[in-house]
């Protein structure tokens, strides 16, 4: 079992973890740009919190772009710091729990999306 978030977010099943978690209202915006967000959720049942980063890379051809996210749970001291700094440098975001568990979703172009299992975050090309 994890140390990090409860049955109900943080499924031991990527797939259901990533419908899960995603369900879960974002809490607070640290960057929305058009194709680059990051932002932090909460569960509301156990209070985990989770930093999400999103990037997309315009081609300009055929509308599918493609779309590269990570979730990864956050500790008090780590959602302090990325709120209290906004908007956090790539290396901030990247320094976050490089040996924890995080939930991936990739949408390379002309793919089929994908969710999976990783560690830390990669912040990766965007526009």
């Amino acid at each position: 079992m994890s140390q990090f978030g409860c049955d109900k977010c943080w499924s031991s099943e990527a797939s259901n973890a990533w419908k899960a978690v995603t369900s879960i209202p974002i809490e607070e915006y640290l960057i929305d740009e058009s194709h680059y967000i990051v932002s932090i959720r909460s569960c509301p049942s156990c209070s985990q919190r989770y930093l999400q980063v999103t990037t997309e890379t315009v081609d300009w051809k055929d509308g599918e772009d493609p779309i590269f996210r990570t979730i990864i749970p956050i500790d008090d001291e780590e959602q302090a710091s990325l709120t209290a700094n906004k908007p956090p440098k790539t290396s901030v975001l990247e320094a976050i729990g490089p040996g924890r568990r995080s939930l991936k979703y990739g949408w390379p172009k002309g793919e089929e999306p994908s969710t999976y299992w990783g560690t830390g975050v990669y912040v990766g090309l965007h526009d």
